[in-house]
């Protein structure tokens, strides 16, 4: 099942673009896709496992823990790469799963598109929970973006001291 969202966020799209892949740059996901609440709950273990850590065939490990037990492993590569615009990733290894985030200037702002596609095996609770999923992926993202540029913006403002 295919679950979207978008939204607005207030900066220019090659920042956002570039705010979106700092977890990976810092290799640090938690950080940027958790609270610290749940962060103390749950953890993700990523690993970079090909040569270049961004853009096209760039390829992740995951490892998810729930209170130090492991839950969930999957592989990652980076199938669409159009640099300060759209993103693309498809699950290599672990689930079936096609991940796509686009980016679009409006204003002084920038639209971000995300889309998911998953199933969960049972299409009742695909259909019945998609509000649910559509709402966590909307809310997951802004925040991963928003921690990525105030990440950003607090290294340029070390840099200058």
């Amino acid at each position: 099942m295919r679950y979207a969202t978008h939204f607005l966020i207030r900066a220019a799209p090659a920042d956002v673009f570039e705010a979106m892949h700092r977890y990976q740059v810092e290799r640090n996901p938690t950080a940027y896709f958790l609270g610290s609440l749940l962060g103390r709950i749950v953890h993700m273990g990523f690993q970079v496992v090909s040569p270049n850590a961004l853009g096209m065939g760039a390829t992740y490990d995951w490892r998810f823990t729930l209170l130090g037990m492991p839950v969930f492993r999957l592989r990652e590569e980076v199938v669409e790469w159009d640099e300060g615009r759209a993103v693309g990733y498809r699950a290599a290894r672990g689930w079936n799963m096609e991940f796509r985030t686009e980016l679009a200037p409006v204003g002084a702002g920038t639209m971000v598109d995300t889309s998911i596609e998953f199933s969960t095996g049972l299409r009742f609770l695909d259909r019945a929970a998609k509000p649910l999923f559509e709402t966590g992926l909307r809310l997951v993202s802004a925040a991963m973006i928003k921690r990525g540029l105030a990440s950003r913006h607090h290294r340029a403002r070390n840099e200058q001291l």
